[in-house]
């Protein structure tokens, strides 16, 4: 959800489209973005440089399970917030053990995201 670097765009639909991934959703910008958030999603954000974690607080407040990079701006927001999983930035393997089990473990990770 939100603007998208148009090659990384099709970088991604490619990787997409190669793999034969489902349930992937590209959605650009939305007026209201946590409309589309189901209880089946994940937030992740592998950003390399945030300067404060906005969307990954509002992943928070909205009770969206998330991933995300280990940024200063992610960092940051985690020492108000202190829920979330964290992985090192570029480390493609953590973030897909990390994608893994929060999708095996989806039901409660969703609970004690509602109850942070």
């Amino acid at each position: 959800i939100g603007n998208f670097d148009k090659a990384y765009k099709k970088r991604v639909e490619s990787f997409i489209k190669a793999h034969h991934l489902t349930n992937v959703t590209l959605a650009g910008p939305q007026a209201n973005p946590w409309a589309m958030v189901t209880n089946r999603d994940l937030f992740v954000a592998p950003s390399k440089m945030e300067t404060f974690g906005l969307v990954y607080v509002e992943a928070l407040l909205h009770g969206v399970p998330s991933i995300v990079s280990d940024n200063p701006g992610h960092l940051s927001a985690n020492e108000i917030f202190n829920f979330g999983q964290f992985y090192e930035s570029g480390n493609i393997e953590q973030l897909t053990h990390l994608l893994s089990e929060s999708l095996k473990n989806r039901e409660i990770l969703k609970k004690e995201s509602l109850l942070a």
